[in-house]
C-alpha cells in the first residue's frame, strides 16, 4: 500500500511504524528518537511525491545499511538522510526508465504491438473489435 494513503487513514500509526524502522536500521549512537521521528515524518511528507510504498521505504533502508549511498559520519542529521534518500529516488527512477527502454526495444524487435492498456472503464475495446468496426463502417459508407 502506498506511504500517502496509508498515512491518510492513520498517520500516527506509519509515523511510529517508519521511526522505528529507521531505527532499527540505521545503527548509530547518535540517532535519537527524536531524530528518527524527524527522518520519519519527512519521509511520510515527501512520499507523496511519487507515490513511494512501505517496500520502497524497506528496500532503500536495507539499501542505506549495506552502505549503498554511504555512510553517516557522526550523528545523523535529517538532511544526510534525505539526500541518501533522494539518491535511492534518482535510481529508482532511473531503473523504471531502463526497464521501460527495454521493453520498448523488444517490441521493436520483434514487430509486435505492446498489449493493450488494462481497462479503465467496463467500455474498453479490443483493437480488433475496433478494426471490425471500422471496416464495417467503410462497407456501409463506401470508403474502402
Amino acid at each position: 500500500m502506498r506511504i500517502p494513503a496509508l498515512a491518510a487513514k492513520d498517520y500516527d500509526l506509519i509515523l511510529v511504524a517508519l521511526t522505528n524502522a529507521i531505527a532499527m536500521f540505521i545503527e548509530s549512537e547518535g540517532v535519537t528518537d527524536s531524530i528518527s521521528l524527524q527522518m520519519a515524518d519527512t519521509l511520510i511528507d515527501s512520499a507523496t511525491e511519487d507515490h513511494l510504498s512501505i517496500q520502497d521505504i524497506l528496500i532503500f533502508l536495507r539499501q542505506l545499511r549495506a552502505g549503498h549511498y554511504g555512510k553517516f559520519y557522526g550523528t545523523p542529521t535529517v538532511m544526510q538522510f534525505m539526500e541518501f534518500f533522494e539518491q535511492y529516488r534518482q535510481d529508482r527512477h532511473t531503473a523504471y526508465l531502463q526497464a521501460k527502454q527495454e521493453q520498448h526495444q523488444q517490441y521493436k524487435v520483434s514487430d509486435r504491438l505492446p498489449p493493450d492498456p488494462p481497462a479503465t472503464r467496463g467500455e474498453v475495446l479490443r483493437r480488433d473489435e475496433i478494426d471490425t468496426m471500422i471496416n464495417q463502417i467503410n462497407k456501409i459508407y463506401g470508403t474502402d
